[in-house]
């Protein structure tokens, strides 16, 4: 299980991925968004995704432990891979001496 500092800095982690897979979408056309911007709004994915904007912010600032539907409908908008986004290494301990 992860202690709580793991799981803040995991957190993080995938909001991060969240965040740049949102600025660095095109969309289905594969266009950018108006005024030349990059990437699709808050409010815009949320409307797709059917998540609340104040929730995927949460996310992608580290701030929320959504729960795994909610992920998913975030990931599917994005097309993102969400074993990709969830994948987590255990860092290697330090081998004890003989």
């Amino acid at each position: 299980m992860l202690d709580s500092i793991k799981s803040a800095e995991k957190l993080q982690e995938i909001g991060q991925k969240f965040h740049e897979a949102r600025m660095n979408y095109m969309g289905p056309e594969g266009k950018k968004r108006s005024l030349g911007k990059q990437g699709i709004s808050l409010r815009d994915l949320a409307a797709v995704s059917q998540v609340k904007y104040t929730q995927i912010l949460a996310i992608e600032k580290g701030q929320s432990n959504a729960t795994i539907l909610t992920l998913i409908a975030i990931a599917s908008v994005l097309d993102v891979n969400l074993c990709e986004v969830l994948r987590y290494k255990e860092p290697e301990k330090p081998k004890k001496k003989k």
